[in-house]
């Protein structure tokens, strides 16, 4: 019985594929995760640049003719939460709604903009960005992030009463 024997060229193709493929994935990853980290940067400046400038809000009519969906500004008065306003934000090369809700003397901002189709929902998640707390979470075909100097237990109890109140 003779024995197999595989020719080393061919041996040395499948491994440079297998390494080709190994850093193909590490690189995606490693893409996502600075998209990701980019995204939340973006989104803990955007708060603070409306705080230091003062540009919680910026008209009566907030969204009409200026983002391409109706993003939901639910009244929270009741749970603490005081809507102050809202205005237009650039957030990922896109058009996003931004509420900015005041809770004692913090200012809560919550940018919202529509998932595109083919993207995944974004499970809840609290993330520590340049001393703000940021809140993430998908909700009736939305990505909401809500931007604070909360605490991380204060600001899930923020987005809770926001889901609650947002859903139809």
């Amino acid at each position: 019985m003779k024995a197999w024997r595989i020719n080393p060229l061919f041996q040395l193709g499948l491994a440079a594929a297998t390494g080709g493929l190994l850093i193909g994935l590490v690189s995606r990853q490693s893409i996502a995760e600075l998209n990701q980290r980019h995204l939340l940067t973006e989104l803990a400046d955007n708060h603070m640049r409306s705080l230091v400038a003062g540009h919680l809000v910026e008209v009566a009519a907030w969204f009409v003719g200026k983002v391409n969906f109706a993003p939901p500004a639910p009244d929270l008065t009741a749970a603490g939460y005081k809507l102050s306003g809202g205005r237009v934000e650039y957030v990922a090369g896109r058009m996003a709604a931004a509420l900015a809700y005041q809770f004692g003397a913090h200012i809560i901002s919550v940018f919202l903009w529509p998932e595109t189709s083919g993207e995944a929902p974004l499970a809840a998640t609290a993330i520590p960005e340049h001393g703000h707390r940021i809140f993430g979470w998908s909700a009736n075909g939305l990505r909401c992030y809500a931007v604070a100097d909360l605490t991380e237990h204060d600001l899930r109890d923020f987005a809770a009463a926001f889901q609650a109140k947002a859903t139809p």
